[in-house]
């Protein structure tokens, strides 16, 4: 973190936690399960899952997204860390396979 003190720039260590984030509009998360995630997307999106037997939901990601990315974006940067494939279907649904 870097602020300015009597017109001196001060370098100094920051510990951002999730709320710092979300005032910026990203949500950031770190070993929490893939079921969490979509969860939290389920609200923020108003889209309902279907999860597959298939997918491993219980598997822990880590990372970050911002608020205002469109659903899809999210979805192709989760496949990233975690391995599941998806279809958008109409009425707000999404297949997680």
């Amino acid at each position: 973190m870097v602020s300015l003190k009597n017109g001196v720039l001060v370098k100094s260590a920051s510990v951002f936690n999730n709320e710092e984030y979300l005032k910026s509009g990203i949500f950031y998360f770190s070993n929490k399960k893939f079921s969490e995630i979509l969860d939290y997307l389920a609200l923020w999106y108003k889209v309902t899952f279907n999860i597959k037997d298939s997918a491993q939901i219980d598997k822990y990601v880590s990372g970050k997204f911002r608020q205002s990315d469109d659903i899809e974006r999210i979805l192709k940067a989760l496949q990233g860390v975690h391995q599941f494939k998806y279809q958008i279907n109409k009425n707000n649904e999404i297949k997680i396979y």
